[in-house]
């Protein structure tokens, strides 16, 4: 009986080890808008917060909005792609990169993460050699063999052999015998663009192929130009994420410049 009762405590205090882990943070000093950060959540995004002057004003802790603020992107071998979130729901545990809107840029952001850790780990097979893993850890680790870390100045993933990785850093890990020496992202993603309709509302503008996917704080409409300066069509835009479509080129809309490619 002694031996079954100190089984179940050692149980229940590995049990709370886990879930202690799984409670965390995440600090970015200066936020530079026009990169992207490659992180490993161990709970769900609980929190994510900045601090500094954003659009003239000074902020303390100032709680950011997804969507209007910041997006993230997961991987599903062999692509990138945005995920789209609804009102109620919340970044769980996994593997993302997070890309801030430009008015953010130089300030401080706190990321916080409560929750259930998710220790289910993805290995990659041979229909998907390549997968986005995260070292769980809230300090470097040193990753075993090859792998493909993210490089903020060429925008890709490159090569890797035996490195260490920054706590909570995620990281693209590989079963290959010979790996590729890097993996973009994709068409390099263009800074998550703040822009204001005429009634105040805040909008961001995220550039896609083929159009522009636009979240709005609430219902509103937004004229957008073109380079010429020529008004090519006035948005409706309901509140949340609104996809509009756009030849490539060159725009304009509430003062700031966009480019879809």
């Amino acid at each position: 009986m002694n031996k079954i009762r100190k089984t179940c405590l050692l149980a229940l205090a590995l049990c709370v080890s886990v879930l202690a882990s799984a409670t965390g943070s995440k600090k970015i000093e200066s936020v530079n808008s026009t990169q992207l950060y490659p992180l490993y959540f161990p709970g769900y995004l609980s929190s994510i917060k900045a601090t500094g002057k954003v659009d003239f004003k000074d902020y303390k802790d100032q709680d950011l909005v997804y969507g209007l603020d910041y997006v993230v992107m997961r991987y599903d071998y062999p692509r990138f792609s945005y995920v789209e979130l609804g009102e109620e729901e919340t970044l769980q545990c996994g593997c993302y990169l997070v890309q801030f809107v430009d008015n953010l840029n130089n300030v401080e952001v706190q990321m916080r993460f409560t929750g259930a850790k998710d220790t289910t780990w993805v290995e990659p097979t041979e229909e998907c050699p390549y997968v986005l893993a995260g070292n769980t850890s809230l300090t470097r680790q040193t990753v075993d063999g090859y792998f493909l870390r993210y490089n903020p100045e060429s925008l890709r993933f490159e090569l890797k052999k035996n490195e260490q990785v920054n706590g909570l850093e995620a990281y693209i890990a590989t079963n290959s015998t010979y790996p590729v020496n890097q993996i973009a992202v994709g068409p390099i993603p263009s800074a998550l663009k703040r822009v204001y309709a005429d009634d105040g509302t805040s909008l961001s503008v995220k550039p896609t192929n083929g159009g522009a996917v636009i979240h709005s704080a609430s219902d509103t409409s937004l004229p957008i130009y073109n380079a010429s300066g020529q008004l090519v069509k006035i948005a409706s835009l309901d509140k949340g994420a609104n996809t509009i479509d756009l030849p490539r080129g060159l725009y304009v809309a509430g003062g700031v410049k966009f480019c879809v490619r």
